[in-house]
């Protein structure tokens, strides 16, 4: 099962949230680790400098054979507590150790001594390691090369000495880096978990508030009917990555309706077109059958039947045209006048009159023209009233197309309501097998070839132009 965006936003973002608290601790714990050795050390070294005069007087006390070799120092109880010390001569011999050894020994260094003609005691070599304690206990150590002075003499007949070397280890368990340690651990691990669970309830909400507008829009697409495909997206409060997503489906459903608009004004066409037709063809064909006929009479029949069949399929394939994405610019220029002329002269009528004028070309298939002029004509023939008037001229449009006749009794919304699909204008007259797409499939015809097409009523009288791109030889 594919997991939510929401599961995933929050799971990925825990994810993060966890790493970085866990990053963060470690650096948190080495950082405080780090400081913690380095004040042990410091700690280390100022208790070595605290020894350091005690050693000396045990090394003093041992060469006046008052103090035995390795004793303790316990002279000074509260000096050396909780301190690991020891100290050799230059001998490596051990001269004094703390109470805590228990005659046991610290790791002796081996580095050579230096000798150093100072009156005071001096500390020569400093070195920081961690080492083991007799019992096994890791602990932090630091090796010092003493150069301790002679005594003062206060016989001349006692023989000088020269300065004493002495090597001393100070060492401390790593209870004052551990247990700081475990505590803050212990301390981060809490306030980290807390602060994870608090994140991931903050998380989780917000992920859910800022997910909310696709949720909206989740319930406004399972609730966009087929029929509703008028309906409009809208998005309150929709952050700014989601608006592309909305306008992205508006426009989809905008292709939809327009698609959908397509095929049923290609439906209605179809069925105005092809009625006309279709009633000649069932003619046709009654008449011949109604009784016995010659054998010259059926053929007759038949090739009208022929005739009616193949202009209604130039007029599908008419139709079809309009529906397809070709371009009318890959049509060859077509000689509107001879077209306009072949339309008028197949009405066989004398209300027709085509005024004389330019022969123009446009870009166009003869069928479209041949389809856009005859429904003109026929709309002007049926819902007029005397003569049609036909005129074709240039202007700095292009080629206008011009048919006018007589209507007195035009309604006054005509010119806005004419191109509407099924709407008539006096549905008590004109011929019934007309479903009133006569007008709307010229505007069809007229903007698949970049168009424009209009509707004027004057003084009882109602003109339609047509304005179509000329074609120039270039």
């Amino acid at each position: 099962m594919t997991p939510s965006i929401h599961r995933r936003l929050v799971g990925t973002l825990l994810a993060v949230l966890a790493g970085g608290l866990l990053a963060g601790g470690f650096l948190a714990h080495r950082v405080i680790r780090h400081e913690l050795r380095v004040e042990l050390d410091r700690t280390l070294f100022r208790d070595l400098r605290n020894a350091t005069p005690q050693v000396v007087i045990e090394l003093w006390l041992r060469d006046r054979r008052i103090a035995p070799r390795g004793a303790d120092l316990a002279r000074d109880p509260g000096l050396l507590r909780g301190v690991w010390l020891e100290a050799w001569d230059g001998n490596g011999a051990s001269i004094a150790r703390s109470p805590q050894l228990a005659g046991a020994s610290l790791p002796r260094p081996d580095a050579s001594l230096r000798a150093s003609p100072d009156s005071e005691p001096r500390l020569d070599l400093v070195e920081f390691a961690d080492i083991a304690l007799p019992d096994g206990t890791p602990a932090r150590a630091v090796t010092a090369r003493i150069t301790a002075p002679a005594p003062h003499q206060r016989s001349t007949r006692t023989t000088p000495t020269g300065p004493a070397h002495v090597s001393v280890v100070v060492a401390h368990t790593f209870d004052s880096v551990t247990r700081p340690l475990q505590v803050l651990t212990a301390l981060i691990a809490l306030v980290g978990l807390v602060a994870l669970l608090l994140a991931g309830m903050s998380i989780a909400w917000l992920v859910r508030k800022g997910l909310g507008p696709l949720d909206q829009l989740r319930q406004q697409i399972e609730g966009l009917a087929p029929e509703r495909l008028d309906h409009t997206f809208e998005l309150a409060s929709a952050p700014r990555e989601l608006l592309p997503i909305r306008d992205q489906l508006n426009a989809l459903l905008r292709r939809l309706r327009s698609a959908l608009q397509s095929e049923r004004e290609f439906a209605g066409n179809a069925a105005h077109e092809l009625g006309t037709p279709l009633a000649g063809l069932r003619a046709t064909l009654e008449v011949t059958m109604n009784r016995p006929r010659q054998p010259e009479d059926y053929r007759t029949a038949l090739s009208t039947c022929l005739d009616i069949t193949l202009q209604m399929q130039t007029t599908v394939d008419t139709l079809l045209q309009l529906v397809r994405e070709d371009s009318p610019r890959r049509s060859p220029p077509c000689d509107l006048r001879r077209v306009v002329t072949e339309c008028c002269a197949a009405l066989a009528t004398s209300r027709v009159a085509l005024a004389p004028g330019a022969a123009p070309e446009v870009r166009a298939s003869p069928e479209l023209l041949r389809r856009l002029t005859h429904n003109l004509l026929d709309n002007a023939l049926e819902h007029g009233e005397g003569p049609v008037e036909v005129s074709l001229d240039r202007t700095p449009s292009g080629v206008e197309l011009r048919v006018r006749n007589r209507a007195p009794s035009a309604p006054a919304d005509l010119p806005t309501r004419a191109f509407e699909p099924f709407w008539r204008a006096d549905s008590a007259h004109g011929d019934r097998r007309h479903a009133g797409l006569g007008l709307s499939l010229c505007r069809s015809i007229v903007e698949y070839l970049g168009g424009s097409i209009g509707l004027q009523v004057a003084a009882g009288q109602v003109t339609v132009a047509v304005v179509l791109p000329e074609h120039r030889a270039e």
